[in-house]
């Protein structure tokens, strides 16, 4: 499954929404640092999906806010 995300980095909180559109926002706490927040968010999107960390890869978006995800449905946890 391909996703669209919006990130917000530095937020006070982290959180997913899933928008209307089918797009999805996302605030994390961690900063644009060496790559902190994009971490952040795999780890958030592997468990508000239910699948392995590995199975979440940034596939393109990697310095921006707005980032195309791909998620691996095939691992996912019962």
């Amino acid at each position: 499954m391909i996703i669209r995300v919006h990130v917000t980095p530095a937020a006070k909180h982290d959180k997913i929404v899933r928008q209307e559109d089918g797009q999805y926002r996302a605030w994390v706490k961690a900063l644009p640092v060496r790559g902190q927040a994009n971490m952040a968010l795999v780890a958030m999107l592997a468990q508000e999906f239910k699948v392995p960390g590995n199975a979440v890869r940034i596939i393109n978006g990697y310095t921006s806010r707005h980032k195309t995800i791909s998620i691996e449905e095939s691992t996912a946890q019962p």
